[in-house]
């Protein structure tokens, strides 16, 4: 898995054709996503989700996500990444905690009214303007254009996420609840087969209605889960590399490693020590 860290950056992009997500990933900055034209399913950590146009996807640090087609070949999207401290020499510590507080907590789809759509759309718009021309004060503005969009971000009635299956595929619907499940249990022993087991479906069957509606193979999203919550507990706990190894259900801390430095880059205990140090 790529592992990148923006401070500041956004683009905007066009797809022709079907389209889906090379890598899934998580990551350490914000993610704002918006979808300008087109349809997408986004993996949400354990939800699946169907976004249409004009909707936003806010997508905190270190959260799980991928995007996949939803049955038409061509969308249109910005997406905006960011990290706290870029706005922290034009706005107090506190002040930037409080701008980011939808961002926090579960990764949200929210539909926007055409009015606001088209609101966030000249945003957008003018940020990437500024991103592309070197204007004087360039930085300066697209942080008062941040700062601008997370004050309607904070400003907006979110309501409670619920699952909405019924706007979802029957096979979108069982890999939510599978991804569902995993979330759960993935501390516990489990395999394909155990999987397969748990929803009265074949292990083939099962691998491919996953991988159909998330763009990745079961046991990738398996790990991607135990690796990140792996990471919180070696940034934030005492316990040791294999304590951690056997708590996010690796019998193994040799297998473990392997898979933490396939999908990080670095092993357990460098990604300990780095994290402490920038911490």
């Amino acid at each position: 898995m790529q592992v990148y860290e923006y401070v500041f950056r956004i683009e905007r992009k066009k797809q022709t054709e079907p389209y889906t997500m090379a890598q899934k990933h998580f990551h350490g900055h914000y993610e704002i996503y918006y979808l300008v034209s087109g349809e997408r399913i986004y993996l949400l950590e354990d939800r699946i989700c169907h976004v249409h146009q004009g909707d936003l996807v806010l997508i905190p640090r270190r959260s799980i996500h991928m995007t996949t087609d939803a049955g038409t070949d061509s969308h249109e999207r910005y997406v905006v990444y960011f990290k706290e401290e870029y706005l922290h020499d034009i706005l107090p510590q506190s002040k930037v905690a409080a701008l980011t507080r939808q961002l926090g907590g579960d990764a949200k789809v929210v539909s926007l009214r055409a009015s606001d759509q088209d609101f966030v759309e000249r945003l957008l718009a003018k940020m990437l303007y500024e991103e592309q021309n070197p204007l004087n004060h360039r930085k300066l503005y697209q942080k008062l254009l941040l700062t601008e969009l997370l004050i309607f971000i904070d400003r907006l009635e979110i309501p409670r996420q619920r699952e909405n299956l019924g706007d979802l595929s029957s096979v979108h619907g069982k890999a939510h609840r599978i991804a569902r499940f995993i979330r759960e249990n993935y501390n516990r022993p489990l395999s394909l087969a155990s999987i397969s087991e748990q929803f009265y479906i074949s292990p083939w069957y099962l691998s491919r209605i996953f991988r159909q509606a998330t763009g990745m193979r079961l046991t990738e999203y398996l790990n991607n889960v135990r690796i990140k919550e792996a990471q919180s507990l070696l940034r934030d706990s005492p316990m040791t590399v294999a304590e951690i190894a056997a708590h996010v259900g690796y019998g193994s801390q040799t297998h473990f490693g392997r898979i933490f430095r396939r999908i990080m880059g670095n092993s357990p205990l460098e990604y300990r020590k780095q994290s402490r140090r920038t911490g």
